[in-house]
């Protein structure tokens, strides 16, 4: 159980890490132009994509096809309903953990460059 909430963490956490905050920190080490508050063009756009650009039907239906599928997988049999909404809650679970490693990386990396 363990494993899979770690699986789902990390599928969530790398494009986001090397989207956000590898730029952001890349940035903040080589960059001679003196952007103040950059960083929290980079905390906004976590909340967008996760508030405003996030259609939670369409998200919905696919995470159930995936959760069902893997379900099947792993029991070998067709889930019952209970089981689908459990692992569709792990998986947004999963999406908000690595949201927040990635908004903490954030605030770390604003606190090393001492830009706040």
């Amino acid at each position: 159980m363990i494993f899979l909430y770690l699986k789902h963490i990390l599928i969530k956490l790398i494009p986001a890490f090397t989207l956000l905050v590898l730029p952001l920190g890349l940035f903040y080490h080589y960059s001679t132009y003196p952007l103040p508050y950059i960083q929290y063009v980079f905390l906004g756009f976590i909340f967008l994509k996760d508030y405003y650009f996030h259609n939670e039907d369409k998200a919905r239906r696919g995470l159930e096809k995936k959760a069902k599928l893997e379900i099947s997988k792993q029991i070998g049999k067709t889930p019952n309903h209970k089981a689908i909404v459990k692992r569709i809650n792990q998986y947004y679970l999963s999406k908000h953990i690595a949201n927040a490693f990635n908004i903490l990386a954030i605030i770390v990396l604003t606190i090393i460059y001492k830009k706040f």
